[in-house]
């Protein structure tokens, strides 16, 4: 889901060291993201030495206060959004802590509603549940309950909101090997349901919501290595196959097909890394082609799906391990005009790229080289991996990635003379990012690191300034 975030959607993990706090760490802050703006820390670390993992929560905000300030507003005065319920000693909108600290993790994703409230969908690895994490202003940290703890579940999950600010998830139920989809209902509780349980399914999947507050799910095949997609129409979920690798004339260009040859050297098949978007009515899906190495993008066209590949490719084939690995890390969005925009990682160059569509013709805009220099000259590191893209409420792009050299936190946005990337060096090391806009410009940036025996999920508010 792209309307405000992660994306989808969004994937990562590093190691566990003590890491600055206080004045240090805030003055480090401001320096790393070119800023004179006034930085606040919401939360703490808490780290329990054999059993515990809190989430860190840092927040860097303007001169007029961090996101979502207590003072803003009561409850009293205006209704809780959902997943949150009115504290009567401090008047304030609080949500719900459920979930006891402990390893949460696996891929999240995110996504903000239009007050600014931050949800955060996430796999809880001791209890093995699909926990939701909600923004607590008050507490200033993320706080978990538990969504789905029927069996191994909450692995691969996705998050969108439907118009009324009802969260909604997809995820994977590992027991079962099978798709499944929840979602809280207009009292508050939430509800689950089986999307697909034909194959082994549900992986490399994201979520959204359309404007009719229908959902659509792209999602990989792994027992047919194919691309799928479902939409919930009436209460019944839809199937259709994206691509299934077979590449016919009347889906994509003959010079864009994978050779046959090729697919049978490989045999790992498409639909790694899907991320999804709906275009008007029109769904739209970015992902990678593991048997030739390159980014492809799907678009539904009546009552069939149009193939493109946006780019790879660039090596002689057929190879056992096609070496450009263009689009293994991918996120897509859509821009102010309407148009889809894919960030993803060039795996051959070790760089941050875009892809916009030009009367159907992909345009690729290099973003971050990883060239780098300093007192000690020119080094080249290795930028991009997985990428997150939203678009700010001024139209300009913003893209979230990690610096592969560091594992740190990088973040790319437009400025007037071009492509700025800051650096967000966050111990210990960051393996997963996703990224949502609030509608007063503020990033949210959530990320998944490891540390020793435990994994953790992070968020952090940057100010646009």
């Amino acid at each position: 889901m792209h309307t405000a975030r992660l994306s989808h959607r969004p994937e990562l993990l590093r190691v566990s060291r003590a890491q600055p706090s206080g004045p240090k760490r805030l003055s480090a802050i401001r320096r790393e993201l070119g800023t004179g703006q006034s930085t606040c820390q919401f939360g703490r670390r808490a780290l329990h030495l054999m059993a515990f993992v809190a989430v860190i929560t840092l927040c860097a905000a303007t001169l007029t206060g961090c996101p979502n300030d207590p003072s803003q507003s009561t409850c009293k005065e205006d209704p809780c959004p959902w997943g949150m319920s009115c504290d009567d000693a401090s008047e304030q909108c609080r949500a719900p802590n459920r979930v006891k600290a402990r390893s949460i993790s696996s891929r999240p994703a995110i996504v903000t509603n239009a007050d600014g409230v931050v949800y955060v969908s996430a796999y809880d690895t001791e209890g093995r549940d699909l926990v939701l994490g909600v923004w607590d202003r008050v507490d200033g940290r993320l706080n978990y309950q538990t969504v789905d703890s029927n069996r191994d579940v909450g692995l691969y999950s996705a998050i969108d909101l439907y118009s009324d600010g009802r969260p909604a998830i997809a995820y994977r139920d590992s027991s079962l090997a099978r798709l499944m989809f929840a979602y809280m209902d207009e009292g508050g509780q939430w509800r689950t349901e089986v999307i697909d349980d034909t194959a082994d399914v549900g992986v490399d999947l994201d979520l959204t919501i359309d404007s009719e507050d229908v959902p659509h799910v792209s999602y990989r095949d792994r027992t047919y290595q194919v691309l799928r997609y479902a939409l919930r129409s009436q209460e019944i979920w839809r199937f259709d196959f994206v691509d299934t690798g077979a590449d016919p004339p009347s889906q994509i260009p003959v010079e864009e097909a994978c050779p046959e040859e090729q697919r049978s050297r490989v045999n790992r098949g498409v639909g790694y890394q899907s991320h999804l978007v709906v275009s008007g009515a029109t769904p739209v899906v970015s992902y990678y082609d593991a048997d030739c190495g390159t980014l492809r993008l799907a678009r539904k066209s009546g009552g069939s799906w149009v193939l493109r590949v946006i780019d790879g490719a660039s090596d002689p084939l057929p190879s056992q391990n096609p070496g450009t690995r263009v689009g293994h890390y991918n996120d897509i969005a859509i821009d102010a005009k309407g148009d889809p925009v894919v960030a993803f990682f060039d795996g051959g160059e070790g760089t941050l790229k875009i892809a916009r569509s030009l009367d159907g013709v992909p345009l690729i805009e290099l973003i971050d080289d990883g060239r780098r220099r300093d007192e000690t000259g020119e080094r080249k590191i290795i930028v991009g991996q997985f990428p997150s893209i939203a678009f700010d409420t001024d139209g300009s792009a913003v893209i979230s990635h990690i610096n592969g050299a560091t594992l740190g936190l990088l973040l790319s946005t437009r400025s007037p003379t071009g492509w700025k990337t800051s650096s967000l060096d966050i111990e210990p090391g960051v393996i997963a990012t996703a990224l949502a806009i609030g509608s007063d410009g503020t990033r949210h940036v959530v990320t998944q690191e490891i540390g020793g025996e435990h994994t953790l999920v992070r968020l952090d508010h940057i100010s646009r300034n």
